[in-house]
């Protein structure tokens, strides 16, 4: 039990570094772009 809520951790922390990287590259295409 333990160790499946430690890899469903897990797999929230690398789906938020995800999103959080995505984002962030979004956000520099988009000042690119304005620039």
């Amino acid at each position: 039990m333990r160790d499946d809520s430690s890899r469903t951790t897990e797999k929230l922390k690398n789906l938020l570094y995800i999103i959080g990287v995505s984002m962030t590259c979004k956000s520099i295409t988009v000042t690119d772009s304005g620039i």
